[in-house]
């Protein structure tokens, strides 16, 4: 399993897009659930000469892992469902949900030194909540409107970057039909001549592991957000709270994990000079209380 398909002589750029959130969920004033809707982008250069993503040592991990906890050694991480201990992470204990957890933070880590960037769009479906229907309603027009200028804001900027190849696939799970709306229309808009637009719908983690990046992008940016306001779930509060199990160490912790990811959101072009640098620092991405 790996995170492209081979490029060919043209030069490629890879879109692959996952999402968190339910656009049609029913919202309730003050919940923080399914508040917000959101996806991540990564954006990976084919055709660079940097170093690729290690994914087979990766996939060696995810799957010696998966073996010994009785999963499926082909699953991918789901990182919401392993913070919630959800399914197929019921029966686990919290020890090895964050052995799962760290191997997929590992990986992204080293995804650094790769022709790899992230982007996040979202919106708070709570500025769109029609307050005088009863019950209150969210109008989805309008949260798809928002999502699709927010997106075509970012293709205008990375848009001489994108023009630079022949051709980009953009790989996504159709789902939910508003995302694939929403690309369709941004990316169709923002390029109606000139490069060559590939789109693969209902594509899955298990094949294209850099999906699972976007994943835990789009897990990280919800989990700042809940942070930001003090609304962390009993949950997450366990998973990255530490022994004690702390609101202190879960926020801590969340910090730590953005810090490792941070990189990723940085322009390909402007890290292109350092891809020289050694991939899979030593980043330590749990505080002393896990240690």
């Amino acid at each position: 399993m790996t995170g492209i398909d081979p490029p060919g002589n043209a030069s490629t750029l890879s879109i692959l897009i996952d999402e968190s959130g339910d656009m049609y969920a029913p919202y309730r004033i003050g919940s923080m659930t399914d508040r917000y809707y959101l996806f991540a982008l990564v954006f990976h250069d084919q055709t660079d000469q940097m170093q690729f993503p290690d994914f087979r040592t990766f996939d060696e991990r995810i799957r010696s892992l998966n073996s010994s906890f009785g999963i499926d050694p082909d699953a991918p991480i789901h990182t919401g469902n392993l913070i919630r201990r959800e399914k197929p992470y019921r029966r686990l204990d919290i020890r090895s949900r964050i052995e799962l957890f760290d191997a997929l933070v590992v990986f992204v880590g080293t995804c650094i030194s790769s022709p790899v960037e992230v982007h996040v769009v979202e919106t708070d479906r709570s500025r769109h909540l029609y307050i005088e229907e009863e019950p209150p309603s969210i109008s989805v027009p309008d949260v798809k409107a928002e999502l699709r200028e927010k997106l075509a804001w970012l293709i205008e900027e990375r848009r001489s970057f994108c023009e630079g190849y022949d051709s980009i696939k953009i790989y996504y799970d159709n789902g939910q039909k508003p995302l694939a709306d929403i690309l369709h229309r941004a990316l169709d808009n923002a390029f109606p001549n000139g490069v060559q637009l590939e789109y693969k719908p209902n594509v899955r983690q298990t094949k294209y592991r850099l999906l699972q990046v976007a994943d835990l992008f789009c897990t990280m940016r919800l989990l700042t957000l809940k942070a930001s306001v003090g609304c962390l779930s009993r949950s997450e509060i366990s998973f990255f709270g530490g022994r004690a199990g702390s609101l202190h160490h879960a926020e801590a912790r969340i910090r730590r994990i953005n810090e490792i990811l941070r990189p990723l959101t940085g322009r390909i072009e402007e890290r292109r000079s350092r891809s020289s640098a050694s991939p899979g620092e030593d980043r330590s991405i749990r505080d002393g209380s896990q240690s």
